[in-house]
């Protein structure tokens, strides 16, 4: 996921803005986090070598952020 929403303050935070590297990253905790379409809990991860960072979350049934793009394309046939 590319943003995550702040159980603390309410905020939207991207990636960019949540990274420990980022000047004015927030004092909001990595656990304090939650999925903006579905609420489901999540946690910001770093990235290394071969993986950008990102917020990674289990999200519920009905999330839209993670239902399958290729489902759309079903009815257009």
């Amino acid at each position: 996921m590319k943003s995550a929403k702040s159980t603390v303050d309410g905020r939207e935070w991207n990636v960019a803005q949540f990274h420990p590297k980022h000047p004015e990253r927030p004092t909001v905790s990595r656990r304090n986090l939650v999925c903006i379409a579905c609420g489901a809990p999540a946690v910001f991860r770093s990235g290394s070598d071969n993986r950008s960072s990102s917020f990674a979350a289990q999200h519920r049934d009905y999330c839209v952020a993670v239902a399958p793009t290729s489902a759309v394309f079903r009815y257009l046939q």
